[in-house]
């Protein structure tokens, strides 16, 4: 897992320029994931796995393909890695990846699996962003999730709803 990090820490990719890594992630899912479903669509990837299960639950691991910080080259420091995107959140992508690489005929037997790769997250609007995109290009995906694990860093804790973005759609009707 360390060298898929080290590989996708050595593409620069900040906000509005994630297209090498994106094109990155879909050659590693295309090479070790099994029969993956690739839709692309405004530097964003959806891959699906065991899609025609639909009897399964369908788990969907979500990630950001863009970094905050200045990119810098990744280096190695005793026993941490250190690079632009390392905790935000390219280190959770890798490990989502290198576990369905390994493990993908176990799980498969218990879920669908997609994965969710967006551009533009970084200090946009919610009009600029990816999700906003990929959700509103295809509603009915998004809608077939039971649950959505987004490896955004939360300081080793697990925050339900307090940290990034909400995407929704409301309508009322009635009078003002």
């Amino acid at each position: 897992m360390i060298q898929l990090l080290k590989d996708m820490l050595s593409i620069p990719s900040p906000t509005f320029h994630e297209q090498e890594l994106t094109a990155f992630i879909k050659r590693f899912a295309e090479d070790n994931l099994p029969n993956p479903n690739i839709t692309e669509f405004a530097d964003c990837l959806i891959i699906k796995l065991n899609e025609k299960a639909t009897e399964l639950p369908h788990i969907t691991l979500v990630g950001h393909s863009d970094v905050v910080p200045q990119w810098f080259a990744p280096r190695i420091e005793g026993d941490l890695l250190y690079g632009a995107g390392v905790s935000d959140m390219l280190a959770a992508e890798a490990a989502f990846f290198h576990v369905l690489a390994k493990h993908h005929e176990e799980i498969l037997k218990r879920c669908r699996i997609s994965i969710v790769i967006y551009s533009r997250e970084e200090g946009t609007t919610v009009e600029e962003n990816g999700l906003y995109d990929l959700i509103n290009q295809f509603p009915e995906f998004f809608k077939s999730i039971d649950l959505a694990v987004v490896g955004e860093p939360t300081d080793n804790t697990i925050q339900i709803g307090c940290c990034g973005s909400l995407h929704a759609r409301v309508v009322s009707t009635g009078l003002a």
